[in-house]
């Protein structure tokens, strides 16, 4: 994920893209049936990709060792 953040930032400096100056950090986290869990009933897995600044996807987790995981 580094190198889509550099290289959005190195578009964004060069004038290519407009865009923020600051990127958020990272993706929502959430608990299995929590808030940011936006899968259907059937769905084991979040479908799609997180791209800080551009795309956000919750991050489903449960227990100390996932939550670790995703900060």
């Amino acid at each position: 994920m580094l190198g889509h953040r550099r290289a959005y930032a190195h578009a964004v400096q060069s004038g290519l893209l407009r865009g923020p100056a600051i990127l958020p950090s990272r993706s929502v986290i959430s608990q299995t049936g929590g808030h940011g869990d936006l899968r259907a009933a059937h769905e084991a897995v979040h479908r799609g990709v997180s791209i800080p600044g551009l795309v956000a996807r919750p991050e489903v987790v449960d227990g100390v060792d996932a939550v670790r995981r995703a900060s």
